[in-house]
């Protein structure tokens, strides 16, 4: 499988609104901030950049190429959804992230993103 790589584009922050980890989607929440993104449904704003405590700002990656966490194993060209903790896990085809690269479980691929 190939290695993880990214070309981050429209970074941004808000605020966390628990602990959260980078290499997570996440979603902005009904007080305006960030938290992961559980389910192909959720209005998905981009993939966590770096670590925030609660209440803190965390950077997010908004659109370009950037890496995810996997839950299982994801090969490149696998449709990709959040699933919990914000993880990348496969979908059925027309969800709107596609893997580039692929990994096992607990290891970084590259997804395309905004």
């Amino acid at each position: 499988m190939a290695n993880a790589w990214e070309i981050p584009g429209g970074e941004f922050t808000l605020d966390a609104a628990a602990n959260l980890t980078w290499r997570r989607f996440v979603k902005c929440d009904s007080t305006g901030c960030a938290d992961y993104a559980t389910a192909g449904t959720d209005a998905i704003v981009g993939i966590t950049y770096t670590e925030a405590n609660a209440g803190r700002p965390i950077s997010i990656i908004g659109s370009g190429i950037a890496m995810v966490e996997a839950s299982e194993t994801i090969a490149a060209g696998d449709f990709v959804e959040p699933t919990t903790g914000g993880k990348a896990a496969k979908a059925d085809s027309g969800t709107a992230f596609i893997a580039l690269t692929g990994a096992d479980a607990d290891n970084l691929i590259t997804v395309k993103i905004g």
